[in-house]
């Protein structure tokens, strides 16, 4: 969208922030906007992240005068993304939301995202084989997780 690194950078200034991220709007297959935002918190740590895949890939952005590449190359898992930013997250960077639109995420019918059986899979993989997790906080992180991502698409 127009002057969304413009935006962002300013964000990011203002905010001191590393690393940080946007709303953005549901698309479909042409990238046409559906109406339906998704909306960021102000903040975001580890804990407050675990329960939900709020950031979007094409919304994020870094300060690398303060982060390194090493940082923030994203593991060889699927959900890489998701790995990646709990990963920056538990390093003790906050991440910061810009709760304005200006990102459409383009989905499509048979797109990775829109296989939910596959995404129940892949959030729980990441629970207990990437973080490590014990069962009961799998558990509870995912039914936090399901909740959320079935109100996103409400």
């Amino acid at each position: 969208m127009k002057d969304k690194l413009s935006e962002q950078v300013r964000f990011m200034t203002d905010n001191e922030a590393v690393f940080s991220f946007t709303a953005y709007e549901f698309g479909n297959s042409e990238a046409k906007g559906t109406g339906k935002i998704v909306h960021v918190p102000a903040r975001l740590d580890y804990r407050h992240a675990l329960p939900r895949t709020v950031i979007f890939t094409s919304t994020v952005m870094f300060d690398m005068t303060r982060i390194t590449k090493d940082e923030i190359m994203m593991p060889s898992v699927k959900s890489e993304d998701t790995a990646s930013w709990w990963k920056i997250l538990k390093s003790g960077v906050m991440g910061y939301g810009l709760d304005k639109n200006l990102t459409i995420y383009r989905t499509g019918t048979n797109s990775l995202s829109s296989d939910k059986l596959e995404a129940v899979r892949r959030i729980w993989f990441l629970y207990r084989s990437v973080e490590k997790l014990s069962l009961p906080e799998s558990i509870w992180y995912f039914i936090g997780w399901a909740w959320r991502a079935t109100l996103r698409r409400l």
